[in-house]
C-alpha cells in the first residue's frame, strides 16, 4: 500500500508506504534487511515514511522522525517552546498514515 499526502501549512509530501522496495524506489536508497521501518526525505520537500511491520507503535515512531524534519525543515526548533507544533504534526501524520497499520493484513516481507 502506499499513500501520499501534502502537510499544511507547511506544504510537503509525505509518502506512507509499507513495503521496502517501494521505500527503496521513492529514497533512491535500500531499506536494512529485517527494518521494522524508515523514514527520509530527499531535501526539497519529500519525505518518505516506511512502516514495514505494518505495527501502529512502528507508525508513531516514524512519525516522530518525520514531524522533526518536517519542523526542522521550515525552521521550527522542536526544543524551544514549540513542542506544541510538533504534538500537531505528529498526530496529523499518525492520523493520515494509519491505514498502514491494518491488524487482518500480514506485513510484506522484502517487497
Amino acid at each position: 500500500m502506499k499513500r501520499t499526502i501534502t502537510v499544511p501549512p507547511y506544504g510537503v509530501k509525505v509518502t506512507f508506504t509499507d513495503k521496502p522496495k517501494t521505500y527503496g524506489v521513492l529514497r533512491d536508497t535500500e531499506a536494512p534487511v529485517g527494518a521494522a521501518g524508515m523514514c527520509g526525505h530527499d531535501g526539497y520537500g519529500n519525505f518518505v515514511v516506511g512502516v514495514f511491520d505494518r505495527k501502529p507503535s512502528t507508525l508513531v515512531h516514524e512519525c516522530v522522525h518525520a514531524s522533526i524534519m518536517i519542523l526542522g525543515m521550515v525552521g521550527i526548533d522542536v526544543r524551544n517552546d514549540n513542542g506544541e507544533a510538533m504534538a500537531y504534526l505528529t498526530d496529523w501524520l499518525w492520523s493520515s498514515g494509519q491505514c498502514l497499520c491494518d491488524a487482518n493484513t500480514e506485513p510484506t516481507a522484502g517487497q
